[in-house]
């Protein structure tokens, strides 16, 4: 009998042990790709090229929510990735006689829901680096109008201190 105890406990220590998950929160933050011209306009064909990109580009980087404003190019920017995911897009609607303290505590809200895993939010030139200040604590300027394709990267470990970097995507 002790053999068989003996043997047992053998056993259950050559059982491999699943490693505990990330404890680090990631939040991918885009402008929106280009837009036509008009009131909440849509993406252009270069824009619905860009949006595909980004789901290229993070198809594989276990994104668990995707998020926008209520505007069609902030939303058709990431419906792609959503689509791809099985995701669906929530809205975070930039409403209020504040609209900084609506971006500060969506971002809030973003890093608090997706605890330990990635999601995306998809924003504006003065949307997201409100976001992004108020995710890292450090200030940042709005972003160029001309300019697409940048990728910021927040990611917020379990003790709470964050890392900026930001990337490229798209042609």
């Amino acid at each position: 009998m002790r053999w068989i105890v003996l043997a047992a406990a053998l056993a259950v220590g050559c059982v491999p042990t699943v490693p505990p998950p990330s404890s680090a929160t990631t939040v991918y933050l885009v402008r929106h790709a280009e837009k036509a011209a008009g009131d909440d306009p849509p993406l252009t064909p270069a824009g619905a090229a860009r949006a595909e990109a980004l789901a290229d580009v993070l198809a594989d980087a276990s994104v668990r929510a995707v998020y926008s404003s209520q505007f069609v190019r902030a939303r058709d920017t990431v419906a792609p990735l959503a689509e791809r995911l099985g995701l669906d897009v929530t809205v975070l609607p930039i409403v209020g006689p504040d609209a900084d303290a609506t971006l500060r505590a969506q971002a809030r809200q973003v890093a608090a829901e997706n605890r330990g895993a990635a999601a995306v939010v998809a924003g504006h030139s003065n949307t997201v680096p409100t976001m992004i200040a108020e995710l890292t604590g450090e200030p940042m300027a709005d972003l160029d109008e001309s300019e697409y394709g940048d990728l910021f990267v927040v990611t917020v470990g379990a003790d709470g201190t964050a890392r900026l970097e930001r990337r490229r995507f798209g042609d």
